[in-house]
């Protein structure tokens, strides 16, 4: 029988993980969304807790396949499944393990060297492999010997591998994520909502139209009217907008909000 307290802190440290996963997984997607458009994630004033309700539709998955896999792990040592397909020949699986990972760890140095943003293009399946790698070459070593530092050093070393390489394929998800959330976007913008921008005097708006507003009690303070705009996200300062014909390398517009400036926001049907 496990104690409770045992049982509380497991599923703490497992909500603890998941939170840091979530955390990191939404600022990475938020970060290279805002980046399709030339925006830097911080001037929008994120919190932490913004960052982990904008994750879940990336991190869902991530989260539910390395649960999953660590399941299987457990149950693969409590049969001793491992132990016995290890001990047919666990010199040769060792060998072959650190080779592996020797191999990939070779191809990051190398590739990091000669190619710019080499690990975008290559996708996760290199740090999946390096992780998975390193984490059995761990698992495989023999019973080191009580107070011998290298094989302690050796151990550490596989095990901080294996993170490096979790820690980059998740890089590499959220940022996969955050391209196509932003390339949906800009698809979708001419349909996002209308934003219509009022102001006492002229503004500097390229690929906004602008007109000089009627002049009526709701808005005779306001002399200038633009339209043909699109609101990509709002910040501590304003508001940041895109001209509904944008196009990437397009500028985008921080409107500040203040005694002279009103906007207008109309659903698109």
């Amino acid at each position: 029988m496990h104690k409770p307290w045992s049982v509380i802190q497991a599923v703490l440290a497992e909500l603890a993980a998941i939170t840091a996963v979530l955390y990191y997984l939404g600022w990475i997607r938020a970060a290279e969304t805002f980046r399709y458009f030339g925006v830097d994630v911080g001037i929008l004033g994120l919190s932490s807790a913004d960052y982990v309700l904008r994750s879940p539709p990336t991190a869902i998955p991530i989260i539910v396949v390395l649960n999953l896999l660590a399941v299987a792990a457990i149950e693969l040592y409590r049969t001793g499944l491992g132990d016995r397909l290890a001990t047919i020949n666990r010199r040769r699986l060792r060998i072959a393990l650190w080779s592996v990972t020797g191999v990939t760890s070779a191809a990051v140095v190398v590739l990091y060297v000669r190619y710019e943003d080499w690990g975008s293009r290559l996708g996760v399946g290199l740090p999946l492999l390096l992780t998975l790698a390193a984490g059995a070459a761990a698992g495989a070593r023999h019973t080191p010997t009580p107070g011998r530092l290298t094989d302690a050093l050796a151990g550490a070393a596989l095990m901080v591998l294996a993170a490096i390489g979790l820690l980059w394929a998740f890089t590499l998800y959220g940022a996969q994520a955050g391209r196509q959330a932003a390339r949906t976007f800009y698809d979708e913008l001419p349909s996002r909502p209308a934003v219509t921008v009022y102001s006492d005097k002229l503004l500097v708006l390229p690929g906004a139209t602008w007109t000089e507003a009627t002049k009526t009690p709701a808005d005779s303070a306001y002399q200038y009217r633009y339209q043909g705009l699109r609101l990509l996200a709002r910040t501590p300062d304003g508001y940041l907008l895109l001209p509904e014909r944008w196009r990437r390398g397009d500028a985008v517009y921080l409107v500040a909000l203040g005694d002279g400036v009103r906007i207008d926001l109309a659903g698109r049907n």
